[in-house]
């Protein structure tokens, strides 16, 4: 049982220094895509104990509405493997922090890609 507790809080740990490290240096966010008043970027952190990339893409809402905002990111590591995750569903206010969301998807050795496929940006009342 503490083993289990041991990795439980090794792993937050770790994801909580990789949001608080991916709010704090814009220079490193890339632009992933702007469409309709959302922006998307994008940014790569590495795991010392895992040996696998982390990717944070960060969603940020620059309209002065509600919007609901859906897409399925897709990582590719290599030629031929593409990761596609599960689809991410968020509603954003209007003049609020932006979403973080966090992947762990490629090992050390490659270089990950990043697109968004599906993606949905809706107003909301």
């Amino acid at each position: 049982m503490k083993i289990i507790t041991k990795y439980i809080l090794l792993f937050s740990l770790f994801l909580l220094t990789s949001l608080s490290h991916a709010q704090e240096n814009e220079e490193d966010w890339q632009e992933l895509s702007i469409q309709d008043g959302v922006e998307f970027v994008w940014m790569k952190t590495s795991s010392k104990i895992s040996g696998n990339l982390n990717v944070v893409i960060k969603v940020k809402n620059t309209n002065p509405y509600k919007v609901f905002v859906a897409f399925e990111p897709t990582f590719i590591c290599s030629e031929d493997k593409e990761e596609n995750q599960p689809k991410e569903e968020i509603y954003l206010e209007a003049d609020t922090e932006p979403s973080l969301h966090s992947f762990r998807v490629c090992t050390l050795e490659n270089e990950p890609s990043v697109e968004l496929k599906n993606l949905i940006i809706r107003k909301e009342n």
